[in-house]
């Protein structure tokens, strides 16, 4: 991106915000592309909003990359970091453990559906906790799953898998279908 186009997408952000109450952002740096900002939305459709809006009445070529998430470490000295980027990580040698935030979701979708979204919970590490049916067709079923790979799953996997409708993909009090449910520890050190 150059000088001109991170002025010129700071200054559309900037308008945008005025009208948008739940957009926020704040620059980034990236060793891999450079300049640019850290947004957040309401979810998945909102964030599509806002990037079509910054594209057409902005006239911008975006880059989005994958959602992420705030992950603690915590290091064999005790030490404890709160980190967002990978770049952030210490030695791994320096690593006790790594916590990641876990959700529970409910998941409403046709039934004929629900073993396509119960497969795609298992592949990202999700664990299934139940499945209650809210009428003959309409299984509601609920998984706790890691949000990074919940987020990114069903932010690509949504659209190839045509009739899932998810009522719910965003987590901590941006959607009124999940909630953090806290941190669990996918990094333990041995020996």
């Amino acid at each position: 991106m150059s000088t001109d186009d991170y002025a010129k997408l700071k200054e559309a952000l900037s308008k945008l915000k005025l009208s948008d109450a739940a957009l926020s952002y704040e620059p980034e740096t990236s060793l891999a592309l450079s300049f640019g900002f850290r947004c957040g939305f309401l979810g998945l459709l909102h964030m599509e909003i806002v990037q079509e809006r910054l594209e057409r009445e902005y006239d911008l070529n975006l880059i989005a990359t994958a959602p992420s998430v705030i992950y603690k470490i915590k290091k064999t000295n005790g030490e404890e970091l709160v980190i967002d980027n990978p770049s952030e990580l210490p030695d791994p040698t320096l690593i006790d453990s790594i916590f990641e935030p876990y959700i529970d979701a409910k998941i409403i979708v046709p039934a004929d559906y629900i073993g396509v979204v119960m497969t795609l919970c298992q592949e990202k590490r999700g664990i299934h906790k139940n499945t209650n049916f809210i009428d003959t067709t309409r299984p509601s079923s609920v998984t706790n799953c890691p949000w990074p790979k919940w987020s990114w799953t069903f932010s690509i996997n949504s659209k190839a898998r045509q009739r899932v409708t998810l009522r719910s993909i965003t987590s901590d009090g941006l959607s009124r279908r999940t909630h953090c449910e806290g941190r669990h520890s996918f990094k333990q050190r041995t020996g």
